[in-house]
């Protein structure tokens, strides 16, 4: 019998932690972010990223803690909109690798360009996005700040 009560407790604890568990809003591992912006290099040579998710979910990712977390989250609507703008400036077909000690990159879908050598700006069509993607972001943080 003291078994058995054991075995129930040990029962109902373990499922009572799984359904107190957060329900929030989940980074889901086997999807991929369909735009990742942000840098890397510089003294530390650290990467801070930031992946927009189709779901909306905006993580902000530092190589130097380890931690990816929950930025905030847009409307599917606004996602759809950077993917239109990026197909609209051709974004799929530029060629820019040309990093330097601190630089710059934007990833959407499988393209990446990354800028930063001796301080050169980006072509307009990047410069376009990165505002549109650094403006989504203000946004968020605004809105959290307001709260």
């Amino acid at each position: 019998m003291k078994k058995l009560c054991l075995g129930l407790l040990a029962f109902s604890l373990f499922f009572s932690a799984h359904s107190c568990k957060n329900r929030g809003s989940k980074k889901d591992d086997s999807a991929k972010p369909v735009v990742s912006y942000g840098s890397f290099g510089g003294f530390t040579g650290a990467e801070n990223r930031i992946d927009i998710f189709k779901n909306g979910d905006i993580y902000r990712n530092s190589s130097l803690s380890g931690k990816s977390e929950l930025a905030g989250t847009i409307k599917k609507g606004e996602v759809k909109n950077v993917l239109k703008e990026a197909k609209k400036l051709n974004f799929d077909t530029l060629s820019i690798n040309q990093p330097g000690n601190m630089s710059y990159f934007i990833k959407i879908g499988e393209n990446k360009v990354v800028w930063g050598k001796n301080g050169a700006n980006p072509p307009e069509q990047v410069s376009s996005i990165n505002t549109m993607l650094q403006t989504i972001l203000d946004n968020i943080n605004t809105s959290e700040n307001n709260e």
